[in-house]
């Protein structure tokens, strides 16, 4: 009795294992970085005034004005080590447009959104990795990911103030 019944719960125990069923595998590569760049804004970040534009000039959905250049300064890289960010504007980002929305409480500009562009003047997708342009650091460990801003209109816009922000990431492609 005592052997079937050890017999027994131990071929149960093993049922519920074996029920399930394996379908697929997804293997893992990974890598540790030895030296990590710093942002030499840290957590403080760094403020980029855009220029004012008129209304007139984002008078209809899709326009852009002229991009305002904005660079990315990190330091303490390692030398010749290839940098670039991954942007995030979760927070604020448009999921269908892929800019980030105007979120000025008050006398806010109506159907204006902030475009991110890389150094080509492509725009730079918020959430993907290697948005921006791979760069190498220089000898002295100093790396410089050049971008820009621009207002892009989601219709007729009116006048008013801009705000927005977005965060990012240092990746290592």
């Amino acid at each position: 009795m005592k052997k079937s019944f050890v017999v027994s719960a131990f071929t149960l125990a093993l049922l519920p294992a074996l029920s399930f069923a394996i379908d697929g595998k997804i293997n893992i590569n990974g890598a540790v970085n030895e030296g990590t760049c710093v942002y030499s804004n840290g957590l403080a970040g760094q403020t980029v005034n855009m220029p004012t534009v008129s209304a007139a000039s984002l008078a209809t959905s899709g326009t852009m004005s002229t991009t305002t250049p904005f660079e990315i300064a990190l330091t303490s890289c390692s030398v010749a080590q290839r940098v670039a960010v991954q942007l995030d504007g979760a927070a604020n980002g448009d999921s269908i447009t892929g800019n980030l929305r105007n979120v000025a409480t008050a006398g806010a500009a109506s159907n204006v959104q902030v475009g991110v562009v890389d150094r080509t003047n492509n725009s730079a997708a918020l959430r993907l990795p290697g948005s921006s342009v791979a760069v190498t650091a220089s000898g002295s460990g100093a790396a410089t990911i050049p971008l820009g801003l621009r207002y892009v209109s989601t219709g007729v816009a009116t006048g008013g103030v801009v705000t927005t922000a977005m965060d990012f990431s240092i990746i290592y492609p």
